[in-house]
């Protein structure tokens, strides 16, 4: 009977079933980010099972190459998930940043009108300094 990683494990609980030391795990896991930014915009589920098996293949030879186990199934599986996930919350992360930078020119001008603004005097409605203090 195989054993199965439990979908919500964690990376040391995932390290530990794999029975990777710290830096075979870490090898590990840049092998499967750079494969996970190939293909940066399916979910594991969803890349062909040929294509899934071609890219366990080659990092489990490259870990091998190194001297590392081979990741079975259950642990490969686990982590090409996550790292897919990671690898699209980091592309929306980008875009985010991208309009946020995109907008700044705007709040850079409102700020320039406004400093003109109180340089020439003219209040914007909520200086209360020159109110009566009668």
């Amino acid at each position: 009977m195989s054993r199965t990683l439990p979908k919500r494990a964690t990376a040391a609980e995932a390290r530990k079933f794999a029975d990777y030391s710290k830096d075979q795990w870490k090898t590990f896991y840049s092998l499967t980010k750079l494969e996970a930014n190939k293909i940066k915009h399916l979910t594991w589920h969803h890349v062909p099972a040929n294509t899934r098996a071609e890219i366990r293949a080659r990092v489990n030879n490259l870990l091998v190459i190194q001297g590392i186990p081979a990741a079975d199934d259950s642990v490969f599986s686990w982590r090409m998930s996550n790292a897919l996930r990671d690898t699209k919350h980091t592309l929306t992360n980008k875009a985010a940043n991208r309009d946020a930078t995109a907008a700044r020119p705007l709040l850079q001008a409102k700020v320039a009108v406004n400093d003109a603004c109180g340089e020439a005097g003219v209040s914007g409605g909520t200086d209360q300094s020159h109110a009566s203090s009668q």
